[in-house]
C-alpha cells in the first residue's frame, strides 16, 4: 500500500501543488486506506468463491453467466463481521488466466491477502501468478487457505504444509500462516477468521505508524515532505519496473 502512496505524493509534487492542497489529497488517502479489505487470490476452482460464501454467506459470483459457467470471470464484493464485531470488506477475484486484468484490478487496494489453494491440488500456475502480484504489491499481512482439506489424508496434507512454505519462503506473504479448511465440513474456518483478523489488526498498527511519520513531519516541517517522498517514490517505481520483468 505504501508504493501506491508514494507514487500519488511523487505525482502531487510534479503538478506543483502548493502545499494545503497537498495535505488535503494524504488526509483522502489517510481516510481511504482506513477501510480494511480482504482480497482473495488463487488457482480457477480451488474454493475461492465458496470460501468466501462460506464465511459471508454472501455468493460472490454475480453475473448469470458465472452462475452457468460455475466460474468467477468479474470481481465479486462481500462483506465479513469478523470476531470482535469488526466488519471488513471482501473482493473475490477471478483465478483463470484469461481474467488476470480483472484480478488486477481486485487486488490493487487490499490491505490483507486471502490466498487460497486446494489440498488436493496444491499449487497450480495462477497460484505462483497470483502471489507474485501480491509480492509485487507488497502484501505481507495474510492467510493461506489449503480448501478442500476434506478430501486428503493428513500425510498428503503435510506434504502440501511443505511445498506451500517453500513456496512462499522468497515472498512478501513469508510468514503467514497456513490453514486447512473445508467449506463443506466448515473445518478450520473459526480459525480462518480469527487468523484475518489478527493480520488486519496488524496491518491497520502498521499503516497507523506510517501516517504518524507523515504527520509529524507535516507539522514539524513542512518543507521536509518534498525530498523524502520524491526520492521514496524513485526508489519504489525503480524496484517495481525491475520486480515486472521477472513475471
Amino acid at each position: 500500500m505504501h508504493i501506491i502512496v508514494h507514487h500519488w505524493c511523487a505525482t502531487l509534487l510534479s503538478c506543483k501543488m502548493r502545499y494545503t492542497e497537498i495535505c488535503t489529497v494524504l488526509r483522502y488517502i489517510e481516510l481511504v486506506e482506513s477501510m480494511s479489505c480482504i482480497g482473495t487470490a488463487g488457482h480457477v476452482d480451488h474454493g475461492k468463491s465458496a470460501l468466501v460464501q462460506a464465511l459471508t454467506g454472501i455468493d460472490p459470483d454475480r453475473l448469470a453467466e458465472e452462475k452457468a459457467r460455475g466460474m468467477t470471470i468479474d470481481l465479486g464484493f462481500a462483506w465479513l463481521t469478523l470476531p470482535s464485531g469488526r466488519e471488513v470488506s471482501i473482493v473475490d477475484v477471478p483465478g483463470h488466466e484469461s481474467f488476470i486484468k480483472n484480478m488486477l484490478a481486485g487486488v490493487g487496494g487490499i490491505n490483507v491477502a486471502l490466498l487460497v489453494i486446494a489440498a488436493d491440488e496444491g499449487i497450480m500456475p495462477q497460484t505462483r501468478e497470483h502471489l507474485a502480484i501480491l509480492d509485487l504489491l507488497r502484501v505481507s499481512y495474510g492467510v493461506v487457505a489449503l480448501t478442500k482439506s476434506d478430501l486428503v489424508d493428513e500425510e498428503w496434507l503435510e506434504l502440501m504444509r511443505d511445498e506451500v512454505h517453500e513456496l512462499l519462503r522468497p515472498t512478501s506473504l513469508s510468514r503467514v500462516e497456513l490453514i486447512p479448511c473445508s467449506v463443506h465440513t466448515r473445518q478450520g474456518l473459526p480459525e480462518l477468521l480469527a487468523v484475518l483478523e489478527i493480520g488486519i489488526q496488524h496491518e491497520q498498527q502498521h499503516q497507523e505508524l506510517f501516517y504518524t511519520e507523515i504527520k509529524f513531519i507535516r507539522h514539524q516541517n513542512p518543507a521536509a515532505l518534498r525530498e523524502p517522498y520524491v526520492a521514496a517514490a524513485r526508489s519504489a517505481a525503480n524496484e517495481t519496473a525491475e520486480r515486472l520483468r521477472f513475471i
